[in-house]
C-alpha cells in the first residue's frame, strides 16, 4: 500500500475494511492482500468492479439467495496446507479428510445455488465430485468422517472379527485363554491400522489427482466471497458503480466517509456529504480551523483508493483517474518517533514524493503542510513545489492557511463554514448554553467545498469563531485593526 497503516487508519480505510465481512479464509485472505489496481490494469479492475455490480443487482433482487450462499461460506475451513502435503505425496489424517469432505459438499452446494442469484457473472467454481462422493462410500450424506468399512472387504472382516473376539473376552473366565484372545486381538488391530493406512494413501492420492482443482476452487470461492461483501458493504453506505478513466482528474457527487460518519452519528450529528470536481495540476483548499478542511481531503483519498482496490465509493456518482502511486501528508508524521522535527519529517516526505512523480503520476494530498516552520519561509518552500505541479498530469490537492498561495493555472477551493449563518441567532443560542458551543459552531459549520476565484481571499472564520466562544470584545476590536 503507498500509504502508511496510520495513514491508512487516519483517513478511514481500516475502518472499512472492518466493516468489509468475508466469511471464508481464501475471501479473508484475498482481502487482506488490499490489491491496489494500476492504470496498466484498468480492464481487470473494470472486471471486478463489473462483478461487484452484478452482484449488488442480485443483492437487490434476491437477497435470500445472497444469504444462502453466506450460509454455506461459513462452513468453509482452511484446507490449504492439507491440500499442499496431499499434493507432495503426504498422508491425509481423518480430521483433514474430514474438512476436504465439508470443503467438497461446500462446493457441491454453491454450483447447486447460484443459478438462484440470477446474474451472468460466472461463478468460476468446479465440481468436486469424484472427491465428495468416494469420502462418503455409504452414501449417507452426513458431514463426518472415519474410514469407513465400506472402504474394503477385508476391513470389515477384520473388524467384524474383532467384535467377536471383544465378546468372548468379555465372557472369558480363564486367563490363560483370555490372554490368548488378547494377544489375537492385537494382531486384528494392528491389521486394521495397516489397512486403513492403506486406504488413507489412496484417498491421498485420489486429493493429489485433484489438487490444482481444488486450489482453483479456493481461489474461485474467496474472489466470490470478497465481492459478495464489496457489494453488501456498498449497499450498507450507500456505495455506487464508479466511472473509471485512465487520465484526468476526479469527480465525487454526495460523498461521505464511512468512519468520520459513523462517530459523528453516535453524537447525534450528520455527515455533511461532499461534492467536488478536481481537475489535475495543483488544487489548493483554505478554510478556517473547524472548517473540515482535513475531512474533505481524507475524504476523497479515502473513496478515490477505494475504487482502486476494486470497491465501489460512497458516493452517489464518481468519476475515478487510476494512478499510480499515492501521497498523504497529515498532521501526525510518523517520522517524529525517530527524533527528526515536524519540519524535518515534512521535508524528508515531500523530497521524496517529488521525486518519485518524476517518473509516476500520482495523486497527492497535503494537509496543511509547514506549518511547524515560520510562516514566511513555510510559504515560500510551498508555493515553490505547488508551481512545479502546474499543469501536469498529477492531482495535487493541498489545504493551507498561507495566504497568497493560489496563483494563475492553480484551482482555488474554499469551504463554505459559516458565509450562510445568523451570527446575532448563533451568539444567542451560545449564550445559552456555553458547555455545547464547539457543537454549536460545529452544528452551523457549511463544510461543502465551492471553487472561488483565485485572488480570494482566505476566509477570515477563525475570528468569528473566537468571538462566538467569547473571547474579550476589546481585544477582537484590536485584532479587527490589525487585521
Amino acid at each position: 500500500m503507498d500509504i502508511s497503516q496510520k495513514e491508512w487508519r487516519d483517513i478511514g480505510g481500516e475502518f472499512v475494511f472492518e466493516q468489509l465481512n468475508t466469511m471464508t479464509p481464501y475471501g479473508t485472505q484475498r482481502k487482506a492482500l488490499r490489491k491496489q489496481y494500476r492504470p496498466s490494469q484498468r480492464e481487470e479492475l473494470l472486471e471486478e468492479l463489473s462483478a461487484v455490480e452484478e452482484l449488488s443487482q442480485s443483492l437487490q433482487r434476491h437477497p435470500s439467495a445472497i444469504h444462502n450462499l453466506q450460509y454455506e461460506f461459513c462452513r468453509v475451513k482452511d484446507i490449504r496446507r492439507s491440500v499442499q502435503r496431499a499434493k507432495k505425496g503426504g498422508i491425509l489424517e481423518d480430521l483433514e479428510f474430514f474438512e476436504l469432505k465439508i470443503f467438497c459438499d461446500v462446493i457441491y452446494q454453491l454450483i447447486e445455488k447460484y443459478p438462484l442469484l440470477d446474474t451472468p457473472l460466472e461463478s468460476g467454481l468446479l465440481p468436486l465430485d469424484e472427491i465428495r462422493e468416494r469420502l462418503d462410500p455409504e452414501k449417507t450424506g452426513r458431514m463426518t468422517f472415519y474410514v469407513y468399512d465400506a472402504y474394503s472387504k477385508r476391513l470389515t472382516l477384520l473388524r467384524k472379527h474383532q467384535r467377536e473376539i471383544e465378546v468372548r473376552i468379555a465372557r472369558e473366565k480363564d486367563e490363560q485363554e483370555k490372554e490368548e484372545l488378547l494377544r489375537e486381538r492385537g494382531g486384528l488391530l494392528i491389521a486394521q491400522d495397516k489397512e486403513e493406512r492403506e486406504i488413507r494413501i489412496e484417498l491421498s492420492s485420489l486429493v493429489q489427482m485433484h489438487a490444482d482443482v481444488i486450489f482453483h476452487n479456493m481461489d474461485a470461492l474467496g474472489r466470490l466471497d470478497h465481492r459478495i461483501a464489496k457489494a453488501i458493504l456498498a449497499k450498507e453506505y450507500g456505495g455506487c458503480m464508479p466511472q473509471v478513466r485512465e487520465d484526468g482528474g476526479i469527480e465525487l457527487k454526495e460523498a461521505i466517509n464511512p468512519l468520520l460518519s459513523d462517530i459523528l452519528s453516535k453524537k447525534g450529528e450528520n455527515f455533511q456529504r461532499m461534492s467536488i470536481k478536481v481537475s489535475t495540476g495543483t488544487s489548493i483548499v483554505t478554510g478556517a480551523n473547524m472548517g473540515g478542511k482535513s475531512v474533505s481531503l481524507k475524504t476523497m483519498l479515502l473513496n478515490v483508493m477505494l475504487v482502486h482496490m476494486g470497491m465501489f465509493p460512497f458516493a452517489e456518482a464518481a468519476t475515478i483517474s487510476l494512478f499510480d502511486f499515492f501521497f498523504y501528508l497529515g498532521d501526525d508524521l510518523e517520522d517524529l518517533s525517530a527524533g527528526l522535527s515536524s519540519f524535518g519529517a515534512e521535508i524528508l516526505k515531500l523530497s521524496d514524493v517529488y521525486r518519485k512523480a518524476q517518473h509516476q503520476r500520482g495523486m497527492i494530498l497535503l494537509d496543511e503542510p509547514l506549518r511547524g516552520t515560520n510562516p514566511r519561509e513555510g510559504r515560500a518552500i510551498l508555493l515553490g513545489l505547488v508551481r512545479r505541479f502546474v499543469g501536469s498530469d498529477h492531482l495535487l490537492v493541498v489545504s493551507t492557511h498561507f495566504e497568497s498561495l493560489v496563483e494563475e493555472g492553480m484551482t482555488h477551493f474554499q469551504v463554505r463554514g459559516l458565509k450562510d449563518v445568523d451570527f446575532d441567532a448563533l451568539a444567542s443560542e451560545i449564550e445559552v448554553d456555553r458547555e455545547a458551543s464547539l457543537s454549536r459552531i460545529r452544528k452551523s459549520m457549511n463544510f461543502r467545498l465551492e471553487e472561488v476565484e483565485a485572488g480570494e481571499d482566505v476566509p477570515r472564520d477563525a475570528l468569528r469563531i473566537s468571538e462566538l466562544l467569547g473571547l474579550d470584545p476589546t481585544l477582537i476590536e484590536e485584532i479587527k485593526e490589525l487585521l
